[in-house]
């Protein structure tokens, strides 16, 4: 579909008319409107009431950040999460969403290759294990974070540590004395494996 018709069209029926038809009607009319570099065009769609649609603006690579910005405030955590899990998500965005009240909001601002380490590190301390399971299995997860998880009360995430390649020999024979099993099974079996190729 061609901007200017899409500029027509908006003289003559609403933004939502046209997203719903086009939303509900051709999903492949939305996205070749979501690949044209309008900022206009972004605007509307962010302002449409279908939270799918605002989804898949949210999660999308091309999505301007002053609408990932306005998305970020939306009231569903939905949207809210997709904006956090968006590769283009700025810092300061990301800073924001990191202190949501949802968990889903949090763990895919931790998950984002974009979360600064201060956000890991402040998250490191959530109440809800999934937030630090995330954190737990981050590629670039600080030595002093990962050590400190690896005495946190969730076992999967003590589980997770011990799996980890980069785990220093130190805490896997910590690990490998653990009151869990699964644990002690993850570590012992990888310190079996770091004696064996020695």
């Amino acid at each position: 579909m061609d901007f200017e018709i899409l500029k027509k069209l908006l003289t003559v029926f609403t933004a939502e008319d046209i997203i719903y038809a086009l939303a509900k009607c051709d999903k492949k009319n939305l996205y070749t409107i979501l690949k044209l570099d309008s900022r206009e065009i972004w605007e509307i769609f962010s302002k449409t009431p279908f939270e799918d649609i605002k989804r898949k603006l949210a999660f999308d690579k091309n999505c301007p950040e002053e609408i990932l910005r306005k998305l970020a405030e939306d009231k569903s955590e939905y949207i809210r999460e997709s904006v956090a899990a968006n590769a283009n998500s700025s810092e300061d965005i990301l800073r924001k969403l990191a202190e949501d009240d949802s968990w889903y909001v949090r763990k895919n601002t931790v998950v984002n290759a974009n979360c600064p380490e201060d956000i890991i590190r402040k998250l490191a301390e959530d109440n809800t294990r999934y937030v630090r399971m995330c954190i737990a299995v981050k590629s670039n997860c600080p030595e002093d974070i990962l050590r400190k998880l690896a005495e946190d009360e969730a076992w999967i995430i003590r589980e997770d540590i011990a799996g980890r390649p980069d785990c220093p020999e130190d805490v896997l024979r910590k690990l490998a004395e653990d009151e869990t099993e699964r644990v002690r099974k993850v570590a012992r079996a990888k310190l079996k494996c770091w004696v064996h190729f020695q």
